[in-house]
């Protein structure tokens, strides 16, 4: 299974092109829109072309309204099972509530990539695609086959871990 795990995209559409859509599911882990009405339909338009490969989740940006009108189910927190491994997917800002039994935490909410492992847990914060921090660039992750890249806009890597 090809998962793309893309974060913090905050109504900026500039990046959402560069995307490897060629995937088995696209999560966004929150912040998805911004102040720019031309831009959310941007952003309208890319959910509803890859509504059925998408999963959405919460970030402390978004507000229900939005998510409402879109009439798609989007969560504050998200467990799932792939290739023998635990998944827990979230936005980042509410971090403190990951205290379970899952292999890998994949958030965003930093805007900068980082794979670090902590005890048993690896976390991985796939960056953003709209605003990068700490002398970051855009970046997204993608998993496949039990590796996880962390990857700019230009497919370059900048961070790999395999599980």
């Amino acid at each position: 299974m090809k998962i793309v795990f893309i974060s913090d995209i905050h109504g900026q559409i500039d990046n959402l092109s560069k995307i490897d859509v060629d995937c088995d599911k696209l999560v966004i882990l929150g912040d998805v829109f911004g102040p720019s009405l031309g831009n959310n339909q941007v952003i309208l338009e890319f959910i509803k072309k890859y509504q059925d490969k998408i999963i959405l989740i919460k970030g402390n940006c978004d507000s229900e309204e939005v998510f409402n009108v879109l009439n798609f189910t989007f969560y504050p927190l998200l467990k799932i099972n792939v290739d023998n491994h635990k998944f827990c997917l979230l936005h980042g800002h509410n971090l403190p509530l990951v205290d379970d039994d899952s292999d890998i935490i994949i958030f965003g909410h930093k805007h900068y990539p980082l794979i670090e492992k902590i005890d048993k847990q690896i976390y991985i914060c796939v960056g953003s695609l709209s605003k990068p921090r700490n002398g970051s660039v855009c970046s997204y992750a993608i998993y496949e086959k039990s590796l996880f890249k962390i990857i700019d806009m230009e497919q370059n890597v900048i961070e790999e871990i395999a599980l």
